[in-house]
C-alpha cells in the first residue's frame, strides 16, 4: 500500500471521507457531515483559479511551519497565518447550497481546535481537512484538460471581478468572521467568482 493510499484508507476512517454520487466529496467532523464544492458544476468552475493561488500560499507557509516546529522554533506569526489561510480554504471550498450557511461548520472547527494544547495536533486536524479538499479537487480537476485549465485561468485574470458570496476569516481577537461582499448591482452568473470565497491549488503539489 502506498503512503497516499494510506493516507486516503486513514482519512476515510477518521472522517468518512467519501465520494459522493454527483462526483463531489464529503467528510464529516464531531458528527457533522460537510460537501466540498463539485468543481464540474458550472457555478463552482470561476473559484478554481482563486483556490489554486491560495492553496499554493497555504503551502509555502506550511513548510515553514512544520519546519520550525521540527527545528523547535515555531513562528507563533506564521502558525497564525497558517490557521488564517486554513480556515479560508476550508470555509470557501464547502458547498453552501448543500450545507446551507457553511459558517457554523467553520466555526465549529475552529472554536474546537482552539481548546488543543498541542500546537501540532491542532495543526493536523487543519492539515487533515486542507488534505481532503486537495484530494477532492485533484481528482476533480486531473479530468480537466489543459486547455480548459488554461482557459480558466485566463478567463480569471481578465475579467472584471465584482466578487459576490461570503468569505471567512479570523480577525485579530481570534474570531471566525464572515464577510460580505456588496454588490452595486446583480451581476451575471457567469461572470462573477466567488473571490471573497478565496484560493488555490497547485496541481502538480497535490
Amino acid at each position: 500500500m502506498t503512503m497516499e493510499q494510506k493516507q486516503q484508507l486513514r482519512l476515510k476512517e477518521k472522517y468518512n471521507f467519501k465520494k459522493e454520487e454527483d462526483g463531489s466529496w464529503s467528510f464529516e467532523y464531531n458528527e457533522k457531515k460537510a460537501f466540498i464544492i463539485n468543481l464540474f458544476d458550472p457555478i463552482n468552475i470561476k473559484i478554481i483559479t482563486p483556490f489554486v493561488m491560495r492553496r499554493e500560499q497555504l503551502g509555502t507557509i506550511s513548510k515553514i511551519v512544520y519546519e520550525g516546529m521540527e527545528n523547535n522554533l515555531l513562528d507563533r506569526e506564521e502558525l497564525v497565518n497558517f490557521t488564517k489561510f486554513s480556515i479560508e480554504i476550508i470555509g470557501n471550498m464547502l458547498d453552501k447550497r448543500k450545507m446551507g450557511s457553511p459558517d457554523y461548520f467553520v466555526n465549529m472547527i475552529y472554536q474546537d481546535i482552539k481548546t488543543k494544547k498541542d500546537d501540532f495536533e491542532f495543526m493536523m486536524v487543519l492539515s487533515d481537512i486542507v488534505s481532503m479538499i486537495d484530494k477532492s479537487t485533484s481528482n476533480q480537476l486531473s479530468q480537466f484538460s489543459e486547455s480548459k485549465m488554461t482557459a480558466i485561468h485566463n478567463a480569471y485574470f481578465e475579467i472584471v471581478l465584482k466578487g459576490s458570496g461570503d468569505s471567512y476569516m479570523i480577525s485579530d481577537t481570534g474570531v471566525i468572521q464572515m464577510l460580505t461582499r456588496i454588490e452595486e448591482d446583480d451581476p451575471d452568473p457567469q461572470d462573477e467568482y466567488n473571490l471573497a470565497d478565496m484560493t488555490p491549488i497547485n496541481r502538480e503539489e497535490i
